[in-house]
């Protein structure tokens, strides 16, 4: 029964890519559609974007009330005509099941995100997963270099060589942190 939550930066990547592949390769060609499913803060006022939802009928809201201009604005970025149908807003609302059930905030909310300053569930990010994945296997790759077997590694083998080594580099890193000796 957990809730499942969907990486920010992943979707925005996938927007991204999105984007780039029906013919808007440049960042600031990218941004208006970007600031309209993610919002902006500034330092002086928030925009609010697609996502910024607090449930499946204000993300249905949210994405009815940005299709004209999504789509008016790709028109004008790629120079076609009003018989031109832009595909970004057809992205999105292909994923409005996606976003209503792992983005939006009562998704967060459900799957026990924080609330952030202004009382709204954190948005869910999996970069801390990743980089820790990303060095373990790191750790696991050098382990299994030096093993003359090469084969599989056991649970204890793998705690041992690749998790506690792992962990005591974290704390070594956390005391030359604390010394202000890390550069």
């Amino acid at each position: 029964s957990a809730t499942a939550l969907r990486c920010f930066n992943h979707f925005q990547q996938n927007c991204k890519a999105k984007l780039k592949k029906i013919g808007l390769t440049k960042p600031q060609e990218q941004s208006v559609f970007l600031k309209a499913v993610f919002g902006k803060k500034n330092e002086d006022k928030e925009e609010t974007g697609i996502l910024d939802a607090e449930d499946a009928a204000d993300l249905q809201a949210r994405l009815l009330l940005s299709k004209d201009n999504l789509e008016r604005e790709k028109r004008r970025l790629l120079g076609k005509d009003a018989s031109y149908q832009p595909l970004f807003w057809a992205y999105l609302k292909n994923n409005e099941r996606m976003m209503r059930e792992c983005m939006v905030a009562d998704a967060r909310q459900k799957a026990g995100m924080p609330l952030d300053e202004d009382g709204m569930p954190m948005r869910s990010y999996t970069n801390q997963s990743e980089c820790i994945n990303n060095v373990l296997t790191k750790q696991k790759q050098a382990a299994m270099k030096n093993d003359k077997a090469k084969n599989n590694m056991s649970k204890l083998a793998f705690v041992r060589s690749v998790w506690e080594e792992v962990v005591r580099q974290q704390k070594e890193e956390v005391i030359i942190a604390l010394c202000g000796l890390s550069s």
